[in-house]
Protein backbone atom coordinates (compact mmCIF):
# COMPACT_ATOMS: atom_id res chain seq x y z
CA UNK A 1 0.00 0.00 0.00
CA UNK A 2 2.76 2.56 0.77
CA UNK A 3 4.75 1.56 -2.48
CA UNK A 4 1.73 2.25 -4.42
CA UNK A 5 1.35 5.42 -2.91
CA UNK A 6 5.26 6.51 -3.37
CA UNK A 7 4.46 5.28 -6.91
CA UNK A 8 1.67 7.22 -7.50
CA UNK A 9 3.13 10.72 -5.92
CA UNK A 10 6.26 9.94 -8.35
CA UNK A 11 3.91 10.21 -11.07
CA UNK A 12 2.87 12.87 -10.35
CA UNK A 13 5.83 14.78 -10.38
CA UNK A 14 6.53 13.12 -13.80
CA UNK A 15 3.21 14.81 -14.82
CA UNK A 16 4.62 17.81 -13.40
CA UNK A 17 7.68 17.78 -14.99
CA UNK A 18 9.30 17.84 -11.89
CA UNK A 19 10.75 13.87 -12.08
CA UNK A 20 11.59 11.40 -15.25
CA UNK A 21 9.40 8.44 -15.41
CA UNK A 22 12.53 6.52 -16.85
CA UNK A 23 14.28 7.10 -13.01
CA UNK A 24 11.16 6.02 -11.19
CA UNK A 25 11.85 1.75 -10.71
CA UNK A 26 15.40 2.89 -9.38
CA UNK A 27 13.97 5.55 -6.96
CA UNK A 28 11.07 3.25 -5.86
CA UNK A 29 13.79 0.98 -5.61
CA UNK A 30 16.00 2.71 -2.95
CA UNK A 31 12.78 2.73 -0.83
CA UNK A 32 11.64 0.07 1.93
CA UNK A 33 8.46 0.34 4.15
CA UNK A 34 8.43 -1.93 7.62
CA UNK A 35 5.57 -1.70 9.86
CA UNK A 36 7.18 -2.78 12.97
CA UNK A 37 9.43 -0.19 14.44
CA UNK A 38 12.24 -2.01 15.94
CA UNK A 39 13.19 -3.77 12.46
CA UNK A 40 12.77 -0.34 11.23
CA UNK A 41 15.17 1.34 13.13
CA UNK A 42 17.00 -1.08 13.60
CA UNK A 43 21.21 -0.05 12.56
CA UNK A 44 19.92 3.21 11.64
CA UNK A 45 22.13 6.11 11.72
CA UNK A 46 19.48 8.59 11.11
CA UNK A 47 16.21 8.29 11.49
CA UNK A 48 13.29 10.98 9.96
CA UNK A 49 9.45 11.14 11.11
CA UNK A 50 7.31 12.31 8.88
CA UNK A 51 3.86 11.70 10.36
CA UNK A 52 0.78 13.97 10.24
CA UNK A 53 0.78 17.08 12.07
CA UNK A 54 -0.46 15.61 14.79
CA UNK A 55 2.02 16.74 18.21
CA UNK A 56 0.61 13.28 19.86
CA UNK A 57 1.46 11.05 16.60
CA UNK A 58 4.75 12.72 16.32
CA UNK A 59 5.67 12.65 19.67
CA UNK A 60 4.98 8.77 19.85
CA UNK A 61 6.60 7.60 16.70
CA UNK A 62 10.02 10.01 18.24
CA UNK A 63 9.34 8.41 21.58
CA UNK A 64 9.35 4.72 19.79
CA UNK A 65 11.88 5.54 17.15
CA UNK A 66 14.73 6.88 19.86
CA UNK A 67 13.49 3.58 22.20
CA UNK A 68 14.55 1.18 19.33
CA UNK A 69 16.99 2.74 16.96
CA UNK A 70 20.88 2.67 18.20
CA UNK A 71 21.91 4.81 20.96
CA UNK A 72 23.88 6.99 18.57
CA UNK A 73 21.36 7.49 16.50
CA UNK A 74 20.29 11.23 14.80
CA UNK A 75 16.48 11.87 15.05
CA UNK A 76 14.49 14.25 13.36
CA UNK A 77 10.86 15.16 12.65
CA UNK A 78 9.71 16.95 9.65
CA UNK A 79 6.83 19.28 10.59
CA UNK A 80 5.28 22.68 8.88
CA UNK A 81 3.17 23.64 11.62
CA UNK A 82 3.90 22.67 15.03
CA UNK A 83 6.49 23.47 17.75
CA UNK A 84 9.88 21.30 17.14
CA UNK A 85 10.86 22.15 20.97
CA UNK A 86 6.50 21.14 21.92
CA UNK A 87 7.25 17.97 19.69
CA UNK A 88 10.26 17.01 21.60
CA UNK A 89 9.13 17.88 25.08
CA UNK A 90 7.42 14.39 25.30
Amino acid sequence: MAMERARARFDILVAQGLADVGDRDRVLARISTESDMACAVAGAGFVIEAAVEDIAIKQDVLQRAEQHAPDDAVTSSTTSALSATEIQSA
